[in-house]
């Protein structure tokens, strides 16, 4: 069972999904890379059996590394889909403040003309909540997994 996000780590998501994704997917082609230099290295030997040892025993390392990878990018989407379940007015607000930014975490929004309002603040905090009992339910429940279902 996997753990409920905290605030910050969706707040993350929201903001720099495609980054975070980036640098994963990066990492995972590094790991490729090597192992497609070793398997060469390996193939291009003369003592090939000790070569293969050596890929042997570096598997699991490589293996523990791309599930790790994996894992995070799993959770980034699984974040990224409960935010789009939300209903509205959760799903706006909190786009316009952190996919969008259009809003600053100050209490005033980067015009300085527009101040954030409770309501406002108050559905970024509950659209929070709400991605965290979706996350949670998603495992319990017969959770939609074409991203048609909205909460009501």
């Amino acid at each position: 069972m996997y753990d409920v996000p905290n605030s910050s780590e969706i707040k993350d998501v929201l903001r720099h999904k495609d980054q975070m994704l980036c640098r994963l997917y990066t990492q995972r082609k590094r790991i490729y890379g090597r192992m497609r230099r070793e398997k060469a290295f390996t193939f291009s030997s003369l003592s090939l059996f000790a070569d293969q040892e050596a890929i042997e025993e570096k598997r699991p390392f490589y293996t523990k590394h791309l599930k790790n990878i994996f894992k995070e990018e799993m959770r980034i989407f699984e974040i990224w889909h409960c935010f789009s379940c939300l209903p509205e007015p959760y799903h706006t607000c909190l786009d316009q403040r952190y996919v969008q930014q259009h809003f600053s975490c100050q209490p005033f929004s980067i015009n300085k003309a527009q101040p954030l309002t409770r309501n406002f603040i108050y559905q970024c905090d509950k659209g929070i909540e709400l991605i965290q009992t979706l996350f949670k339910n998603k495992y319990h429940e017969n959770f939609v997994q074409d991203g048609s279902h909205r909460l009501s």
